[in-house]
Protein backbone atom coordinates (compact mmCIF):
# COMPACT_ATOMS: atom_id res chain seq x y z
CA UNK A 1 0.00 0.00 0.00
CA UNK A 2 1.39 3.18 -1.46
CA UNK A 3 1.47 7.00 1.02
CA UNK A 4 -1.37 8.17 -1.25
CA UNK A 5 -3.45 5.35 -0.23
CA UNK A 6 -2.66 5.82 3.33
CA UNK A 7 -3.48 9.11 3.62
CA UNK A 8 -6.91 8.70 1.68
CA UNK A 9 -8.16 6.35 4.13
CA UNK A 10 -7.71 8.43 7.22
CA UNK A 11 -10.16 10.21 8.79
CA UNK A 12 -10.00 13.89 7.62
CA UNK A 13 -9.14 14.65 11.23
CA UNK A 14 -5.94 12.89 11.41
CA UNK A 15 -4.38 14.86 8.47
CA UNK A 16 -4.48 17.94 10.03
CA UNK A 17 -2.62 16.17 13.53
CA UNK A 18 -0.75 14.97 11.45
CA UNK A 19 0.90 18.07 9.18
CA UNK A 20 0.79 19.53 12.92
CA UNK A 21 3.00 16.79 14.17
CA UNK A 22 4.80 16.62 10.99
CA UNK A 23 5.99 20.38 10.83
CA UNK A 24 6.47 20.62 14.41
CA UNK A 25 9.08 17.56 14.81
CA UNK A 26 11.09 19.24 11.57
CA UNK A 27 10.74 22.58 13.18
CA UNK A 28 14.48 22.90 13.75
CA UNK A 29 15.13 22.40 10.14
CA UNK A 30 12.75 25.67 9.61
CA UNK A 31 14.45 27.46 12.56
CA UNK A 32 18.08 26.64 10.82
CA UNK A 33 16.92 27.95 7.95
CA UNK A 34 15.82 30.86 9.54
CA UNK A 35 18.68 32.04 11.25
CA UNK A 36 21.16 31.16 8.02
CA UNK A 37 19.24 33.94 6.07
CA UNK A 38 19.29 36.35 9.15
CA UNK A 39 22.85 35.72 8.86
CA UNK A 40 22.97 36.33 5.25
CA UNK A 41 21.20 39.41 5.54
CA UNK A 42 22.82 40.81 8.20
CA UNK A 43 26.03 40.55 6.91
CA UNK A 44 24.98 42.46 3.28
CA UNK A 45 25.06 46.06 3.68
CA UNK A 46 23.00 47.01 0.96
CA UNK A 47 19.82 45.64 -0.91
CA UNK A 48 19.28 42.56 -2.65
CA UNK A 49 17.14 40.15 -3.88
CA UNK A 50 15.39 39.47 -1.11
CA UNK A 51 15.06 43.08 -0.74
CA UNK A 52 16.89 45.15 2.15
CA UNK A 53 18.53 43.45 5.12
CA UNK A 54 16.18 45.15 7.37
CA UNK A 55 12.93 44.57 5.61
CA UNK A 56 13.85 40.65 5.12
CA UNK A 57 15.17 40.38 8.84
CA UNK A 58 11.59 41.62 9.88
CA UNK A 59 10.32 39.12 7.93
CA UNK A 60 11.35 36.75 9.16
CA UNK A 61 10.41 37.37 12.56
CA UNK A 62 6.88 37.83 11.37
CA UNK A 63 6.81 34.43 10.01
CA UNK A 64 8.53 32.73 13.49
CA UNK A 65 6.48 34.75 15.72
CA UNK A 66 3.26 33.01 15.59
CA UNK A 67 5.13 29.45 15.66
CA UNK A 68 7.42 30.64 18.87
CA UNK A 69 3.59 31.71 20.41
CA UNK A 70 1.55 29.06 19.68
CA UNK A 71 3.97 25.95 19.68
CA UNK A 72 6.38 27.24 22.63
CA UNK A 73 8.17 24.31 23.12
CA UNK A 74 9.41 23.07 19.93
CA UNK A 75 10.29 26.43 18.93
CA UNK A 76 12.52 26.43 21.85
CA UNK A 77 13.80 22.87 21.64
CA UNK A 78 14.59 23.96 17.77
CA UNK A 79 16.75 26.60 18.82
CA UNK A 80 18.24 24.30 21.26
CA UNK A 81 18.86 22.17 18.23
CA UNK A 82 20.03 24.41 15.76
CA UNK A 83 22.70 25.74 18.73
CA UNK A 84 24.00 22.66 19.30
CA UNK A 85 24.43 21.93 15.96
CA UNK A 86 26.30 25.31 14.86
CA UNK A 87 28.86 26.22 16.59
CA UNK A 88 29.32 29.81 15.05
CA UNK A 89 25.88 31.98 14.84
CA UNK A 90 25.00 32.34 18.39
CA UNK A 91 25.10 35.88 18.14
CA UNK A 92 22.79 35.74 15.51
CA UNK A 93 20.69 33.16 16.90
CA UNK A 94 20.16 35.34 20.16
CA UNK A 95 19.21 38.33 18.02
CA UNK A 96 16.57 36.35 16.07
CA UNK A 97 14.92 35.33 18.97
CA UNK A 98 14.98 38.94 20.26
CA UNK A 99 13.51 40.21 17.77
CA UNK A 100 10.77 38.41 18.18
CA UNK A 101 8.18 40.88 19.82
CA UNK A 102 5.03 38.11 21.00
CA UNK A 103 7.58 35.99 22.61
CA UNK A 104 8.39 37.99 26.08
CA UNK A 105 11.38 36.87 27.94
CA UNK A 106 9.37 35.07 30.78
CA UNK A 107 7.26 32.99 28.56
CA UNK A 108 11.15 32.12 26.78
CA UNK A 109 12.34 31.14 30.50
CA UNK A 110 9.57 29.54 31.50
CA UNK A 111 9.40 27.46 28.30
CA UNK A 112 13.26 26.51 27.80
CA UNK A 113 12.33 25.45 31.46
CA UNK A 114 9.44 23.05 30.73
CA UNK A 115 11.21 21.87 27.46
CA UNK A 116 14.53 20.91 29.35
CA UNK A 117 12.75 18.80 31.86
CA UNK A 118 10.88 17.04 28.81
CA UNK A 119 12.27 18.00 25.40
CA UNK A 120 9.71 16.90 22.55
CA UNK A 121 10.69 14.56 20.01
CA UNK A 122 12.89 16.40 16.44
CA UNK A 123 13.34 14.45 12.91
CA UNK A 124 17.06 15.13 13.62
CA UNK A 125 19.40 13.99 10.77
CA UNK A 126 23.15 14.50 10.26
CA UNK A 127 22.78 18.07 7.90
CA UNK A 128 20.28 20.54 8.66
Amino acid sequence: MTEFNVLQEAPKGDYLSEARRSVLANMHRFVACAVRLWMAVESASESHVLGSPRAVRQQVAHFLGPVALHHGNAFVAALAAVAASSGQGQEELVDLVSSIRVLPLEKLVTTAAAVLKQPPQLVCHEDF
